[in-house]
């Protein structure tokens, strides 16, 4: 094992060196406090979808999530302006469960051919709904990949192919990015685009 310091050029410590990890014999950076142990799970939980229900059971009334509603569009310039509303539509723990639930279930029951760790891709803005998508694969055994909204065809297009993902979920003003690079996405019996409602986006 070796330690690895760092030094800090803009700090009240400047020049002087600090532990930064350990590296074990297999090459691998740890923290030094905890060298071969991950950081402790949430409680008993083994992945994501556990912490959610885990929060849920304790925190089952409490708000979880809010959204501020679009209370009008407009384009300017070929963008598009969004008026938000100044109040937020909330959803408790319990509530944000069971529509990540719903959802998992639904995803599932649309594509019976879909198998645990098969990718799933959204492409959407990251939004409430972007998490609960997310949640809603993880509950069902399914590997989420993300491709950032603001990447322009060539992006998508390669972050498509790349990830193989056996479904995307898109916004739905994205979809006209897919349109215009369908013919270039190397496509199987089993892709699918799910298209979220714009409410939910």
């Amino acid at each position: 094992r070796r330690r690895i310091s760092v030094t800090h050029e803009h700090s009240s410590n400047m020049g002087k060196p600090e532990l930064a990890g350990t590296v074990d014999e297999k090459g691998i950076l740890w923290k030094s406090t905890q060298v071969g142990k991950f950081t402790d799970t949430f409680g008993d939980s083994k992945n994501l979808f556990d912490t959610l229900v885990a929060s849920a059971k304790k925190n089952g009334a409490n708000k979880a999530a809010g959204l501020r509603p679009v209370e009008e569009s407009t384009i300017v310039d070929g963008f598009e302006k969004l008026k938000m509303a100044t109040y937020f539509d909330w959803l408790t723990y319990a509530e944000y469960l069971k529509e990540v639930e719903n959802f998992g279930s639904g995803i599932v029951g649309a594509i019976p051919t879909l198998k645990p760790k098969d990718t799933v891709v959204i492409y959407a803005d990251t939004s409430r709904p972007w998490m609960m998508s997310a949640y809603a694969c993880w509950r069902q055994g399914l590997t989420v990949g993300t491709i950032y909204a603001t990447l322009g065809e060539e992006g998508a297009e390669f972050g498509i192919n790349q990830s193989d993902c056996s479904l995307l979920f898109a916004d739905g003003k994205l979809l006209k990015v897919l349109g215009n690079i369908a013919t270039k996405i190397a496509r199987s019996e089993e892709r699918r685009v799910g298209k979220e409602c714009r409410s939910r986006w």
